[in-house]
């Protein structure tokens, strides 16, 4: 791997990185309740935004982009699976556990079936799924520090892992959904911008 720092990309997520620790610190909650996050302080509009941004993450951004660059339009259908299994699973079960009055889906299969064993098997399939979801995100965090620092895949991968742990411990989970929020508008952009140049240049 050529070992070139690419000042200009590193420049960039220097001022998000900053950015985000900056509004985590200033929002900082310093009772135990702010860690956790069961906090009635987010909005709808907020907590949607947080989600979209969940969503527009490495694993979309990096992953769908080079579906479609290996596979052309038949990467489409990731799209379509993964966007609308995002938003169904939303529908059917964020308004259930919310009707429930639970915040994480075993509390809310615990309150349903009136079952600890199922509450269990529920967070056991959540732990998998997350595992799973933080295998793409972590491996865009490895690809992206490694090219912008010109330093080898490993190295890179224990940095970006590092620099999100240290935010979570300074700042507090629920900062991390004040985060989401602006990187909606930062990863957004990403996508329209360039969008619009590529549709104006195709004509």
């Amino acid at each position: 791997m050529e070992s070139t720092v690419k000042f200009t990309p590193f420049f960039l997520l220097g001022c998000v990185l900053v950015i985000s620790l900056v509004v985590g610190l200033l929002t900082r909650r310093h009772d135990k309740g702010g860690y956790g996050i069961q906090v009635h302080s987010i909005s709808h509009a907020k907590i949607g935004a947080a989600i979209a941004s969940n969503w527009m993450s490495a694993a979309s951004f990096l992953g769908i982009a080079g579906g479609f660059f290996l596979n052309g339009y038949f990467a489409f259908a990731y799209i379509l699976g993964w966007t609308g299994g995002y938003v169904l699973l939303l529908v059917l079960m964020g308004s259930q556990i919310r009707r429930f009055g639970k915040y994480t889906a075993p509390d809310f299969v615990e309150a349903r079936y009136d079952s600890s064993v199922a509450r269990v098997f529920s967070a056991v399939i959540a732990v998998i799924i997350s595992l799973i979801y933080c295998v793409a995100q972590y491996k865009g965090i490895g690809l992206v520090f490694a090219w912008m620092l010109g330093i080898e895949y490993t190295q890179a991968l224990v940095f970006g892992v590092l620099v999100t742990f240290a935010f979570l411990m300074v700042a507090g989970a629920i900062k991390a959904s004040r985060n989401q929020q602006m990187h909606y508008l930062i990863l957004i952009l990403s996508f329209i911008i360039p969008l619009m140049m590529i549709a104006k240049k195709l004509g």
